[in-house]
């Protein structure tokens, strides 16, 4: 519960800046950094690259007509909402759920943090340590995110 577990973000700004040396955070970082690289590229080597395309979730809803052609369906057959919904709404999470716009969740924080946002400078520092993958991601995947690419 919040009364037992707080998260403040210059807490998580630490963990963040420590690095390789709390082995346990570095070791998932470091993982999930290679994963996002290694999987895609896995998955175009398995069915091609005309058989997959990459869109940022914030482009999802403005690309539906371009979805549309990749898949041969119909444009009007897709649920908007789900185009126009998030996944991660901070504590709520899954492919069922919706980010609530009313919802304190939905305001940029995670429970444990007291519904604060991460700071800017850890937004920096994260895009610092995976300015390498963003590289990958706009060059072999047409996923640019320019924050990332810029920070350096």
């Amino acid at each position: 519960t919040l009364a037992q577990h707080y998260r403040s973000p210059e807490l998580f700004h630490e963990l963040i800046l420590s690095g390789d040396k709390l082995k346990t955070p570095a070791l998932r970082f470091a993982n999930m950094r290679q994963q996002t690289t290694q999987i895609p590229r896995r998955l175009l080597q398995v069915v091609g690259r005309d058989n997959v395309q990459f869109w940022r979730m914030e482009d999802l809803a403005a690309s539906a007509q371009r979805l549309a052609q990749f898949t041969g369906l119909e444009a009007q057959g897709f649920d908007r909402h789900l185009l126009q919904s998030r996944t991660n709404c901070n504590q709520q999470k899954g492919y069922d759920v919706r980010c609530n716009a009313t919802s304190s969740t939905n305001v940029g924080g995670y429970e444990i943090t007291g519904y604060r946002p991460m700071l800017q400078r850890t937004r920096e520092l994260i895009y610092i340590q995976f300015h390498e993958e963003c590289k990958v991601w706009a060059k072999e995947f047409g996923i640019v995110y320019s924050a990332c690419l810029d920070v350096i």
